[in-house]
């Protein structure tokens, strides 16, 4: 008999109940905070680190038939199977 409850990518699936599951991150997140250095107050504009918006200067312009990549069809989704 399968184990219905699976441990995937820092997530626990249990899918005890029929029809339904539950997602729980608690270890991911528990790990995370306990890694997470005690020197973080301040505020950003932005999550994100100030140098990803920098451009190298001999960076070259992407060619007119290069895929957009920020169209939502290109956003990554995973299929989800109930039992």
């Amino acid at each position: 008999m399968e184990s219905k409850v699976l441990e995937y990518l820092g997530m626990r699936l249990d899918y005890m109940i029929t029809g339904k599951v539950k997602i729980c991150i608690y270890k991911y997140i528990n790990k995370m905070l306990a890694e997470l250095p005690t020197d973080m107050n301040g505020s950003a504009r932005t999550p994100a680190a100030g140098h990803l918006f920098n451009i190298k200067p001999e960076a070259k312009n992407c060619p007119s038939n290069c895929p957009n990549i920020s169209s939502p069809s290109n956003q990554l989704t995973l299929p989800i199977k109930i039992y």
